[in-house]
């Protein structure tokens, strides 16, 4: 049996139904709203097949979010701001908005002089993926300490010789 090519209006010759299957949710005018799957009917309502219904299942893809830790200097000692910026969101949307939203963080347990690459993890929300872009945390050393010391004499004896250190005190801000 060969199949017919149907047209018509929504509304009057066919109905058109969406449900949940996974994720997702339905806005107010029963109409998907969100990231997930949703089972599509559609019922004719005149002619010959009236009453007869198909389903299809419909995705919708989350959008995908930036999360990027930009890098920072700070001073041994100091305290990083791990600052993450994201971008991306659709519609108007913002952090405070998006459905289910939890911001992407970045932690540090390096304390000691150097650089460090750090990457944002953690994020998530119901329509949205996370793409997450490392930064560098740059620790620098103490410049404005100082350091004194203090030293016997020796006499030359024909051999290399060390130097006895007694004393030592490094002081600094």
């Amino acid at each position: 049996v060969a199949g017919s090519d149907f047209s018509g209006t929504l509304g009057t010759d066919y109905s058109l139904s969406y449900a949940v299957k996974e994720g997702g949710r339905l806005g107010s005018s029963s109409l998907p709203l969100g990231a997930g799957t949703y089972t599509v009917t559609v019922t004719i309502l005149t002619g010959n097949y009236a009453g007869s219904t198909g389903t299809q299942i419909l995705t919708i893809n989350k959008a995908e979010l930036t999360a990027t830790y930009p890098g920072e200097t700070i001073n041994l000692g100091g305290t990083p701001s791990l600052t993450v910026n994201v971008t991306g969101f659709v519609g108007g949307e913002t952090s405070s908005s998006a459905h289910n939203y939890t911001a992407p963080t970045v932690t540090n347990t390096n304390t000691d002089a150097g650089s460090y690459e750090l990457t944002p993890a953690g994020g998530s929300a119901d329509d949205y993926s996370f793409n997450c872009v490392k930064g560098t945390l740059k620790i620098t050393p103490k410049t404005d300490a100082s350091v004194t010391f203090s030293v016997g004499s020796l006499t030359y004896n024909g051999s290399e010789q060390s130097a006895t250190i007694s004393a030592l005190k490094v002081a600094g801000s």
